[in-house]
C-alpha cells in the first residue's frame, strides 16, 4: 500500500501496546487490593508476567515465532483486566 508504513510485529511493540492498553484502565491500588483480597488472582498475575518474560527471551532473533509470546502476553493482560474490574467493583461499593 503506497504511503503506509508497516510496523514490525516484535515483542517490544506488542508489549508496549499491551502496557498502553493496561495503563488506560489501571488505577493506583489495584495490585495491593488484588494481593490482599484476591491472592489467587495476584498469583496468576505474577505467573503470567513470568511467562511473558520467559517467552520474550525465547523470541529473540530473526524468524522467531511470536505465538507463545502473544499467548503469554494475553494471559497477563487478561489477569490484570480481571484485577482492575474487581478493584473498581470493590471501590464503587464503599
Amino acid at each position: 500500500m503506497a504511503g503506509s508504513i508497516e510496523t514490525p510485529e516484535t515483542p517490544e511493540a506488542l508489549f508496549a501496546a499491551a502496557v498502553r492498553a493496561i495503563n488506560e484502565k489501571f488505577s493506583p491500588g489495584v495490585l495491593e487490593h488484588t494481593q490482599a483480597n484476591h491472592p489467587d488472582l495476584y498469583g496468576r498475575i505474577e505467573r503470567a508476567l513470568d511467562g511473558v518474560n520467559d517467552t520474550w527471551a525465547r523470541c529473540i532473533g530473526p524468524g522467531a515465532g511470536l505465538d507463545s509470546f502473544k499467548a503469554a502476553l494475553r494471559a497477563w493482560y487478561n489477569s490484570l483486566m480481571e484485577a482492575i474490574k474487581l478493584y473498581e467493583g470493590g471501590t464503587n461499593e464503599r
